[in-house]
């Protein structure tokens, strides 16, 4: 198993996984930061945080 590992991502990058990976949710239009957590090269998960 890869060591996991937290990464920075664009906000269009996280919204594509969020896309290919739960549909039923629609893009995110603004966003503070986004990070991914990464297998390897592999994006195995991200967190859009955003501010109300």
């Amino acid at each position: 198993m890869s060591r996991l590992e937290v990464c920075p991502l664009t906000l269009a990058e996280a919204n594509a996984f969020v896309e290919q990976h739960h549909r039923h949710h629609g893009p995110v239009q603004g966003h503070k930061f986004s990070l991914g957590l990464a297998a390897g090269e592999r994006i195995v998960g991200v967190a859009i945080v955003g501010a109300r």
